[in-house]
């Protein structure tokens, strides 16, 4: 109804109760229609309404002139404000006609943009495939252009979506990427975002030390930008405080001329007045004659417009009549239609209720199940630190004991220790030492690893020094003395087989007459002469795990071999032949490591530690450590006497 004949209707002359009846039903309809309107409008980022076919009739307009850029600004503005409806479909749908105008123009820029929005989207529809595919697409577009800050938020967004997916290797190196780029920009609130994501990814993945050291960083460096953000305000409340102090001096200055200005006006004014009295008295004379006419002429044209007044009076009361009975039975139909949809939603709204209340009980019992796992939380992290912390103290207890893998060099000319610990602590220990003259060399594994497994190592070192400086140099003698050491020490009972114990290569090189000892508790030896590989094999029981009657029937296994031409000797535990590999979950295996040895014994011990650590880095991949690794490799040339 337009505005016209509203008040061609409202002006008809009617009785006051009927005005009022028909004002109400027109302005209840008038928010009827508003109000479905309302439901279909799509607004922009700024609240303000999108006409769709308006937006669309521009972008048409831009693609005639070759604008192809201006009009992809009008569909994406269109997919904005479905989007911000959550009109997600409709999003899609226009996002993905601007990408395909971009691609025209080359616009890469611009789609890299609108890659991000639809994964933002689909991740928002839980279609995480579909929103990484673009998150990917958005990575590579960025990447190649450079653009730096875009590039950080793809992968940090595509993180957030591997998480979704429990994907957390990829997702954590998304944030490692995402985290060198922003420290490379010295951006403290991305690489505080980072270091963020980075916590939480370990945490879902398990990985709790990781999680604590990468929530500590999140934590300084949100504290650094907090502060960086309050020095802001304070510059920034300085300025405004200089700029209105500023404008105030300005506005008073204004004020200033105005009061000068209104002075000359007045005095302008005064002079004016006095030359205006004697016009004045003329002219008051010659409009009382005008006025009398114009009296006359207004009386006769009212008596005029009062008889087509009522000439008029009958046909607005009919047209009243028939507008009035429309309205009111449209009127009447719209409140039937209102009364049985309101009746629908009280049924609703009761349902609603029920399951609201439901939902906010359950939502209290989880607040309060969440605030007790806070709780456990922050006293498991608090113990788990004091634990790591310990824990460090005891690596570098058992990394003093143990030596420097360089001291080695110093007893044989060409070795070198490949030394991979499982954990913060290793049940893995190597001890070499020169005694009467004889260069000693022992790799042990022991019962378990981390913390059990470094007691039981600091145990054995203790035990071969004690042994060796009591004049103790034959091999086998030795690994009987460690074994009865070791029963002692932890109070086994003689007639009991003990499960806590380790495996041992011991050897020991007679540098005049050019002979090696070995003597092994389930551990063998591998040494190459003449381009061959040879296997002494260790005794097939632990130190530790037999009682005393034991040594009345058996004793270990010596061997001696001549190494007077040059030889390769290797002595290593376990943990490098059972590591699995990521692909298809297999064992590294004696043979694997028997056939690298072959290929590499030839180089130099530096050159053989760089190419068995990549083989070893090559074959776990992502794939978890199995057990501590360590090999010792020594390069052995005699030295012949010159004879005089």
């Amino acid at each position: 109804m337009s505005f016209v004949l509203f008040n061609r209707i409202v002006s008809c002359p009617w009785p006051s109760k009927s005005r009022t009846y028909f004002l109400f039903f027109l302005v209840l309809f008038t928010h009827l229609l508003q109000y479905a309107d309302a439901q279909d409008a799509i607004y922009d980022a700024n609240g303000e309404e999108i006409n769709v076919e308006a937006y669309f009739s521009k972008a048409e307009e831009n693609i005639a002139l070759g604008d192809i850029k201006e009009a992809t600004r009008y569909i994406n503005a269109v997919a904005e404000g479905y989007w911000n409806k959550k009109d997600y479909y409709k999003a899609i749908e226009y996002y993905i006609r601007s990408i395909k105008l971009n691609s025209e123009i080359g616009n890469e820029s611009g789609i890299g943009a609108i890659s991000c929005n639809l994964g933002m989207i689909h991740a928002d529809l839980q279609d995480y495939e579909t929103s990484l595919k673009y998150f990917n697409t958005a990575i590579s577009i960025r990447k190649k252009l450079k653009e730096t800050n875009g590039l950080i938020s793809a992968h940090i967004n595509a993180s957030v979506v591997l998480n979704k997916l429990e994907r957390y290797a990829e997702s954590i190196e998304n944030l490692e990427d995402a985290l060198l780029l922003a420290t490379e920009n010295s951006d403290a609130d991305q690489m505080k975002s980072c270091y963020g994501m980075l916590a939480e990814t370990y945490e879902k993945q398990g990985d709790g030390e990781k999680m604590i050291a990468y929530y500590n960083l999140y934590r300084t460096f949100h504290e650094l930008v907090e502060r960086s953000k309050r020095q802001d305000v304070l510059e920034k409340a300085r300025e405004a405080e200089l700029k209105a102090q500023n404008l105030a001096s300005q506005k008073r200055i204004k004020e200033l001329e105005l009061i000068n200005a209104q002075q000359k006006l007045a005095e302008q004014k005064k002079l004016l007045t006095q030359k205006d009295t004697v016009y004045n008295q003329l002219m008051l004379e010659h409009s009382k004659s005008e006025l009398a006419n114009a009296l006359i002429n207004n009386y006769l044209q009212l008596k005029d417009l009062k008889i087509s007044q009522s000439t008029e009076k009958l046909k607005r009361e009919e047209i009243f009549v028939r507008v009035l009975s429309i309205l009111v039975l449209t009127v009447l139909t719209l409140l039937l239609l209102l009364f049985y949809f309101h009746q629908q939603k009280r049924k609703s709204n009761k349902v609603l209720s029920k399951q609201n209340a439901e939902i906010n009980r359950q939502h209290h019992e989880i607040l309060e199940q969440q605030k007790e796992l806070e709780r456990y939380y922050n006293i498991i992290s608090l113990r788990n630190e004091h634990i790591t912390s310990s824990i460090n103290y005891a690596k570098l207890i058992q990394q003093a004991v143990l030596g420097k893998k360089s001291d080695i060099s110093a007893l044989f000319k060409d070795a070198f220790i490949f030394f991979r610990p499982k954990d913060i602590v290793s049940g893995d220990f190597y001890w070499f030492k020169k005694v009467n003259g004889y260069a000693m060399l022992a790799v042990a594994d022991c019962t378990g690893h981390g913390v059990p497994g470094a007691l039981m190592s600091m145990l054995g070192i203790n035990l071969i020094n004690q042994i060796t400086n009591s004049g103790i140099h034959e091999v086998d003698a030795i690994l009987e003395q460690l074994s009865i050491g070791v029963n002692k020490a932890l109070n086994e009972n003689v007639n009991m087989v003990s499960s806590d114990g380790m495996d041992i290569s011991l050897l020991c090189i007679d540098e005049k007459n050019k002979q090696m000892y070995f003597s092994g508790a389930k551990h063998n030896l591998y040494y190459i002469q003449d381009k061959k590989l040879k296997v002494l094999k260790g005794d097939r029981c632990s130190i530790g795990s037999y009682g005393a009657s034991h040594f009345k029937t058996k004793r270990f296994t010596k061997y001696q071999v001549d190494i007077s031409l040059p030889t390769s000797i290797y002595a290593f535990s376990d943990g490098i032949v059972d590591q699995f590999n990521e692909s298809d979950d297999k064992k590294f295996m004696r043979s694997r490591l028997r056939s690298l040895l072959l290929r590499i014994y030839t180089k130099t011990g530096a050159e053989q530690k760089a190419l068995i650590s990549k083989t070893f880095n090559d074959w776990k991949g992502r794939q978890t450590q199995t057990d501590d690794v360590l090999l010792i490799g020594v390069n052995w040339q005699p030295i012949h006497e010159v004879m005089m």
